[in-house]
């Protein structure tokens, strides 16, 4: 890879850490057992796999293309409830849901205009990084669990 693995999950985490209202953020997942109600909101990110892609091919090898990696975040949040009857968890999730989707947005076509211009793709201006999306469904949990409620974001990085 053209930036090392430990460039790439920290320059993303750096990135989702300044979603707004976090009081903590993290790259150490930790059990909500283990984190105060004043810690929260919390923000973790979890690596979770990664696969060298395409250039794993018999074809690809033979042409000695490099891998195209796929690697796997998930960006944990944690919101603690209070005693106030009022306070809606879902309330600071959802801004800093908001937050990680506008940092992350999808490709787009490069010129909506012209099709076949190709695709703005986002790298989050890290060397080597093809694309950052949010891959997948957002997991939620408003307090039925625990007294917190939750969401699991996963993030796919390509990279080369």
């Amino acid at each position: 890879m053209q930036s090392s693995r430990e460039t790439i999950y920290q320059a993303v985490f750096d990135i989702l850490s300044k979603a707004p209202g976090l009081v903590t953020a993290t790259r150490r997942f930790r059990p909500f057992a283990q984190v105060s109600q004043a810690e929260t909101p919390i923000l973790m990110t979890v690596q979770r796999k990664e696969n060298p892609g395409a250039a794993a091919t018999e074809r690809n090898m033979r042409m000695a293309m490099p891998y195209v990696w796929d690697l796997s975040l998930w960006c944990v949040v944690y919101v603690a409830s209070n005693s106030d009857p009022n306070f809606v968890p879902a309330t600071p999730l959802n801004a800093i849901v908001d937050y990680v989707v506008s940092v992350i947005p999808p490709a787009t076509l490069a010129n909506p205009n012209m099709p076949g211009s190709g695709y703005a793709r986002n790298t989050l201006g890290i060397p080597g990084v093809y694309q950052v999306q949010i891959d997948g469904d957002l997991e939620w949990d408003e307090g039925l669990i625990a007294p917190a409620s939750f969401v699991g974001i996963p993030i796919r990085i390509l990279a080369l």
